[in-house]
């Protein structure tokens, strides 16, 4: 269940998941610009897992790693930080040291890299060059100390027989045994003077140089953040308004919900869309046609079909579309067709070549008008629709009628935008509504309006959009119920896609 909300909320609010992705990254990039800049400073040892510190001490035959791993804790140390704090001019404390260091070691080698932060470049250079100087020589010289330590008791021990053997009354027998000493102790004097004695291979191999100006977090992380921060509480926003009012995300959902089988899916229709022309009706003609095919009036009606085009949900833009396109493909199919606008949108007026509110068609020598939007200008009006001339017809309730771009299509509007009633949407034209075989009214959302519901009562068919992702699954049942409810029509169910 939860895996199923999840996956809701995604589908349902794609878009704003991106933008947030976009602006989180935006966000992320501008903190790095703003962070705290600093010079960095790095010096680079080797740290020798086969040392011997010690005379005789067997070298180290464990994992090198584990070797690394604790030298570096003592490179952490508060006594090296407080020694190479002491080195740095000024003076620094070793917590100031630790807080400047950090340690980076590359697996399966001996290299340590020690980079220092500070303020200038350097006082960064110097203080690398001082932790990494001060444990090369704190580790020689707790071996040159092992070495002293053993070679002391030898040479008291060597000056003590050779004290002993001067003396001229000893025997040949203690003699012998005194000499067979100092022998032994001479021989251990010069293993210890071995070079191999004691071998380390630990040193700098590059000092602290070339600070660069940096901030303690990289872009890339940092922009990455910003993403994945912003992604997850857009996450969890949507996850919470899913659960709180559950949304549709497909057309199988919404003919489980309707209880109907969706009659088709259009696409989404931008404003952009409006200019490609032809390209947009291509793109948008398989659903429209399909929806035709199921609306158009028997040829035996005496009168023609009243088809009210509305939505469930909050805005009519999306119905609007698809009244227009229905319109047109009911045009095509050779039906005389009355196309009903309550809200006269410019775009929808656009897909069928009308005139928006306000404006009037051009009237042309040959008795065509050249309409507004992008189907063909160059297609003839077909006046016998309604009106023997193509120019606008006004009625006296205040409806008028202009010829649209696409032949056998009239669109019917309120330039005073006063809000009708159903017997007026119907009875109150200009013209003989018996002139059409089909009216197609772009009624308001059923939701939001009593005239939508009038309509519903009234007309034959009631088409009903759901745009996917923007739509509540409580609004889309509520009008289901409520188109039911009204009466006789007939209703078929349309996905608009978002």
């Amino acid at each position: 269940m939860e895996f199923h909300l999840l996956q809701r909320a995604i589908r349902g609010s794609a878009s704003w998941l991106t933008l947030a992705v976009v602006i989180g990254a935006l966000l992320g990039l501008g903190a790095w610009y703003v962070l705290p800049s600093a010079y960095q400073a790095s010096s680079v040892l080797v740290m020798d897992s086969t040392a011997v510190t010690v005379p005789g001490q067997q070298p180290f035959s464990g994992d090198p790693e584990r070797y690394v791993t604790s030298e570096m804790e003592l490179l952490r140390g508060r006594d090296i930080a407080d020694e190479a704090g002491a080195r740095v001019t000024p003076p620094l404390t070793g917590e100031d040291v630790l807080q400047a260091i950090s340690l980076s070691h590359v697996t399966g080698t001996d290299v340590v890299t020690v980079s220092a932060r500070a303020g200038s470049a350097s006082e960064a250079e110097a203080v690398a060059q001082a932790v990494t100087a001060t444990y090369v020589e704190r580790r020689q010289a707790a071996s040159q100390a092992a070495v002293q330590a053993q070679r002391q008791p030898l040479e008291d021990r060597a000056r003590a027989l050779e004290s002993r053997l001067s003396s001229e009354d000893l025997s040949p027998a203690l003699a012998s045994a005194l000499s067979v000493q100092a022998a032994q102790v001479a021989e251990d004097l010069a293993r210890l003077a071995d070079p191999g004695a004691v071998r380390d291979g630990t040193r700098v191999i590059e000092g602290a140089g070339g600070a660069v100006l940096s901030r303690a977090v990289g872009l890339l992380p940092a922009v990455l953040a910003g993403a994945g921060l912003a992604a997850l509480l857009a996450l969890v926003g949507a996850v919470l308004r899913e659960s709180r009012r559950p949304h549709v995300t497909d057309a199988d959902q919404v003919s489980l919900i309707t209880g109907r089988p969706v009659a088709a899916v259009f696409p989404r229709v931008r404003r952009a869309d409006l200019r490609k022309g032809r390209s947009l009706l291509r793109r948008v003609d398989e659903p429209a046609r399909r929806l035709a095919a199921r609306l158009a009036p028997a040829g035996s009606e005496a009168r023609p079909v009243v088809i009210a085009v509305s939505s469930a949900a909050t805005t009519a833009a999306v119905s609007s579309t698809v009244w227009a396109l229905l319109a047109l493909s009911l045009a095509r199919d050779g039906l005389r067709v009355l196309a009903v606008t309550l809200e006269s949108r410019p775009e929808a007026l656009a897909l069928l070549g009308g005139t928006p509110t306000g404006d009037a068609p051009t009237r042309h020598a040959s008795g065509r008008s050249e309409s507004v939007g992008n189907a063909s200008a160059d297609q003839s009006v077909d006046a016998s629709a309604g009106d023997s001339d193509s120019a606008d017809q006004v009625g006296s309730t205040g409806w008028v009628w202009s010829p649209a771009a696409a032949p056998g299509v009239i669109v019917s509007r309120r330039p005073d935008r006063l809000r009708p009633t159903a017997e007026d949407v119907l009875n109150g034209q200009p013209g003989e509504l018996a002139a059409f075989d089909a009216v197609v009214v772009d009624a308001p959302p059923v939701n939001l309006s009593g005239l939508a519901q009038s309509l519903a009562r009234t007309a034959d068919e009631v088409v009903l959009v759901v745009p996917v992702r923007g739509q509540s699954e409580s609004d889309l049942r509520l009008a289901v119920t409520a188109v039911e409810e009204e009466g006789k029509a007939a209703l078929h169910v349309v996905v608009a896609r978002p």
